[in-house]
């Protein structure tokens, strides 16, 4: 029921704000949006599914780390 819902409600952001500003956005923004859109639609789907996505904390972590730790 809530994988119905999840798909609902994206129907409705695609058909209300994404389709209007379509034609007039640049494709760029497009694609950018497209992409947000589906990366967060399949993030809720797996969280709704019960399967577990990796965290990117420690990875962004270490990657700071290398360029604030001192040489």
């Amino acid at each position: 029921m809530e994988i119905l819902f999840i798909v609902l409600f994206y129907i409705c952001i695609i058909l209300i704000d994404f389709k209007p500003n379509f034609k007039s956005n640049p494709k760029k923004t497009n694609w950018i949006y497209s992409v947000i859109i589906l990366f967060t639609f399949v993030i809720l789907i797996l969280d709704n599914l019960d399967i577990t996505v990796p965290s990117m904390t420690m990875q962004i972590h270490k990657l700071i780390q290398t360029f604030i730790s001192p040489k």
